[in-house]
């Protein structure tokens, strides 16, 4: 059975749509991957929530209005309930941590499951995978990007343990405290779910994973020894585009979604399924005339080195055509 690839997506009233937004650039993720694989089936676990009586008919920038890429790039959207809601909603980040919880619904669990993050763009057909599914298969840092056969024994005993995990540390602020500092993470006032896999990972339950090459969860920060022939997506994490004109104030400092613009490789994948008239849609005229301008290969290497910074991120600032003249 073919797996099935699977996306986390919730929004507020108040934050952008779906179809639209470069934060969380979720319809160009799906447009990359429909681009190198025509059948496998997405689906989107949709968990957005709105204020009681909202009217989202009348809203111009709704989140729920997918428009009609659903049915252009075959996709279903799956209306859910963040499994950790009822007793951890007042803990800041349970929506992150739900993550894992909320993919294992009844409707998934006879699947292999491929999640992918919104900020992962394709390059090539991410079938067949390169481990061994029995398994939970991650890069053993970031979640962005797993698989897994849910009815592997294996992978049951991991997220038993898992599950024991996490609902531990968002009751037990001590046992939290203990896995942060065993990883060596103290970036986030809670915790988050790769966190505590990691934390597994490294401390006996090695059996239960297995690492997955930098080719299948390509990075930024290692292109210049990925081979452009072999490398299957890019997962934009450590990569900032800053975009001074956005359309929207929570876009300026975070438009990954530029990168299918600013990236030739993304680009040529995302206009074999998209229209001239789906990218209008999607981006601003202003988005489409800097961007392309300012096209350049992921494997420019001298290009994307001008763009690191001393913490071994990436930052990228869209230029405006006035901009070009200083």
């Amino acid at each position: 059975m073919m797996p099935t690839v699977v996306y986390h997506w919730w929004a507020g009233p108040n934050e952008q749509p779906a179809y639209s937004n470069m934060s969380h650039p979720i319809l160009l993720s799906i447009a990359t991957l429909r681009s190198v694989n025509p059948n496998i089936p997405i689906k989107v676990l949709n968990i957005s929530n709105y204020p009681p009586h909202y009217d989202k008919s009348t809203d111009p920038w709704t989140n729920s209005d997918w428009m009609h890429f659903q049915k252009t790039l075959k996709f279903d959207v799956v209306p859910t309930n963040f499994h950790l809601e009822e007793h951890y909603s007042h803990i800041v980040g349970y929506q992150l941590l739900s993550r894992l919880f909320d993919i294992r619904k009844p409707d998934l669990s006879h699947e292999t499951i491929i999640y992918c993050d919104s900020d992962v763009f394709w390059l090539k057909n991410p079938l067949p995978l390169e481990c061994n599914s029995e398994k939970f298969c991650f890069d053993g840092f970031n979640s962005g990007f797993f698989y897994y056969n849910h009815q592997s024994p294996v992978v049951q005993e991991m997220f038993s343990v898992f599950d024991s995990y996490s609902i531990t540390a968002l009751r037990n602020q001590k046992f939290c405290d203990i896995i942060k500092e065993s990883t060596n993470y103290n970036s986030w006032p809670y915790i988050w779910d790769e966190t505590i896999l990691r934390y597994m990972n490294e401390t006996g339950m090695s059996h239960m994973f297995e690492i997955i090459p930098d080719l299948e969860h390509g990075v930024l920060r290692k292109i210049h020894n990925l081979n452009p022939d072999q490398l299957k997506m890019l997962h934009c994490n450590g990569m900032m585009i800053k975009n001074p004109t956005a359309k929207r104030i929570t876009e300026r400092d975070h438009s990954r979604g530029l990168a299918c613009l600013l990236f030739k490789e993304f680009y040529d994948n995302i206009t074999k399924v998209l229209t001239e008239k789906d990218l209008k849609l999607i981006f601003t005229e202003s988005e489409l005339e800097t961007c392309l301008s300012q096209q350049m290969s992921l494997f420019d290497i001298d290009k994307i080195n001008n763009a690191k910074c001393d913490d071994g991120t990436f930052n990228f600032i869209i230029k405006s055509p006035v901009q070009w003249l200083i």
